[in-house]
Protein backbone atom coordinates (compact mmCIF):
# COMPACT_ATOMS: atom_id res chain seq x y z
CA UNK A 1 0.00 0.00 0.00
CA UNK A 2 2.76 2.42 1.00
CA UNK A 3 4.42 1.78 -2.20
CA UNK A 4 1.10 3.06 -4.29
CA UNK A 5 0.76 6.01 -2.12
CA UNK A 6 4.28 6.39 -3.12
CA UNK A 7 4.08 6.05 -6.89
CA UNK A 8 0.39 8.33 -6.68
CA UNK A 9 3.11 10.99 -4.95
CA UNK A 10 5.95 10.59 -7.88
CA UNK A 11 3.86 11.12 -10.96
CA UNK A 12 2.15 14.24 -9.30
CA UNK A 13 5.51 15.61 -9.01
CA UNK A 14 6.83 14.65 -12.21
CA UNK A 15 3.92 16.03 -14.10
CA UNK A 16 4.23 18.79 -11.92
CA UNK A 17 8.14 19.38 -13.20
CA UNK A 18 7.03 18.92 -16.87
CA UNK A 19 4.39 21.33 -16.91
CA UNK A 20 7.10 23.95 -15.11
CA UNK A 21 9.49 22.85 -17.68
CA UNK A 22 6.98 23.05 -20.96
CA UNK A 23 6.03 27.00 -19.59
CA UNK A 24 9.82 27.77 -18.99
CA UNK A 25 10.55 26.38 -22.87
CA UNK A 26 7.82 28.62 -23.97
CA UNK A 27 9.01 31.75 -22.26
CA UNK A 28 12.36 30.86 -23.50
CA UNK A 29 11.03 30.61 -27.06
CA UNK A 30 9.64 34.36 -26.66
CA UNK A 31 12.94 35.92 -25.82
CA UNK A 32 15.05 33.66 -28.00
CA UNK A 33 13.01 34.98 -30.87
CA UNK A 34 14.47 38.10 -30.68
CA UNK A 35 17.91 36.44 -31.33
CA UNK A 36 17.32 34.21 -33.98
CA UNK A 37 20.33 32.12 -34.72
CA UNK A 38 21.70 32.41 -30.94
CA UNK A 39 23.06 29.48 -29.61
CA UNK A 40 20.69 28.02 -26.93
CA UNK A 41 22.22 27.73 -23.29
CA UNK A 42 22.55 24.63 -21.44
CA UNK A 43 19.58 25.04 -18.93
CA UNK A 44 17.65 25.65 -22.57
CA UNK A 45 19.17 22.84 -23.68
CA UNK A 46 17.53 20.97 -21.40
CA UNK A 47 14.36 21.80 -21.19
CA UNK A 48 14.30 21.48 -24.68
CA UNK A 49 15.72 17.60 -24.85
CA UNK A 50 13.35 16.72 -21.79
CA UNK A 51 9.72 18.49 -23.68
CA UNK A 52 10.50 17.33 -27.07
CA UNK A 53 8.84 13.95 -27.22
CA UNK A 54 5.80 15.20 -25.83
CA UNK A 55 6.14 18.76 -28.22
CA UNK A 56 6.76 16.02 -30.94
CA UNK A 57 3.28 14.02 -30.08
CA UNK A 58 1.15 16.65 -29.65
CA UNK A 59 2.73 18.81 -33.14
CA UNK A 60 1.02 16.01 -34.51
CA UNK A 61 -2.44 17.19 -33.80
CA UNK A 62 -4.06 20.32 -35.39
CA UNK A 63 -2.67 22.76 -33.25
CA UNK A 64 -2.54 26.25 -35.12
CA UNK A 65 -5.32 28.68 -35.24
CA UNK A 66 -3.02 31.51 -37.77
CA UNK A 67 0.12 32.48 -35.72
CA UNK A 68 -0.68 31.02 -32.77
CA UNK A 69 0.69 27.71 -32.30
CA UNK A 70 -1.20 25.78 -28.79
CA UNK A 71 0.89 22.98 -29.05
CA UNK A 72 2.29 23.41 -25.36
CA UNK A 73 -1.37 24.43 -23.68
CA UNK A 74 -2.59 20.98 -25.54
CA UNK A 75 0.30 19.33 -23.91
CA UNK A 76 -0.22 20.41 -20.23
CA UNK A 77 -3.63 19.66 -20.52
CA UNK A 78 -2.85 16.14 -22.05
CA UNK A 79 -0.07 15.84 -19.36
CA UNK A 80 -2.79 16.81 -16.32
CA UNK A 81 -5.14 14.56 -17.82
CA UNK A 82 -2.91 11.64 -18.08
CA UNK A 83 -1.52 11.85 -14.58
CA UNK A 84 -4.69 12.35 -12.75
CA UNK A 85 -6.24 9.09 -14.73
CA UNK A 86 -3.15 7.20 -13.34
CA UNK A 87 -3.85 8.48 -10.08
CA UNK A 88 -7.28 7.74 -9.87
CA UNK A 89 -6.49 3.88 -11.13
CA UNK A 90 -3.82 3.46 -8.80
CA UNK A 91 -6.33 5.15 -5.89
CA UNK A 92 -8.67 2.61 -6.50
CA UNK A 93 -6.31 0.04 -5.69
CA UNK A 94 -5.75 0.79 -2.09
CA UNK A 95 -9.60 0.67 -1.62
Amino acid sequence: MQVIVLLIQFISVLSRIMVYALIARVLFSWFSASRPGAPRGAFEQFLHEITEPIMRIVRKLPHRAGMMDFSPIIAIFGIDLLSQLIIIMLSNLIR
